[in-house]
């Protein structure tokens, strides 16, 4: 009666080497099988073109105007605008943009407002 056990033991881990290696590799090789979500030629590309002139209002330093517009030109063609404004001026405009203008620059302190 012993031997009946360990009989089965055996065939049992035979039965685990030999099914485990082929459930493995077939596992393996098939793999998920998913398609792409989406093609690169169904991508579109949606290029902006830049107002021209372009209208940047700098507040608090008349110093970095002209410092932007040689950037600007030195890296692109085009026009670029230049509107200065002090903190005050832009304060008591309620710090409102008007539409005619396209970037605003303003001092680091102000980031709060």
């Amino acid at each position: 009666m012993s031997l009946q056990p360990r009989k089965s033991r055996s065939t049992f881990w035979l039965a685990l080497l030999v099914v485990a290696p082929i459930l493995f590799s077939l596992i393996s090789f098939t793999g998920c099988k998913t398609e792409p979500v989406s093609d690169v030629e169904d991508e579109i590309e949606v290029v902006a073109d830049p107002p021209d002139p372009l209208t940047v209002l700098v507040v608090g330093d008349t110093n970095v105007g002209p410092i932007v517009k040689r950037q600007w030109a030195a890296r692109r063609d085009g026009v670029l605008t230049i509107v200065d404004q002090s903190v005050d001026e832009f304060a008591a405009n309620e710090f409102n943009v008007g539409e005619e203008i396209d970037v605003v620059i303003y001092p680091p302190s102000m980031l709060g407002e």
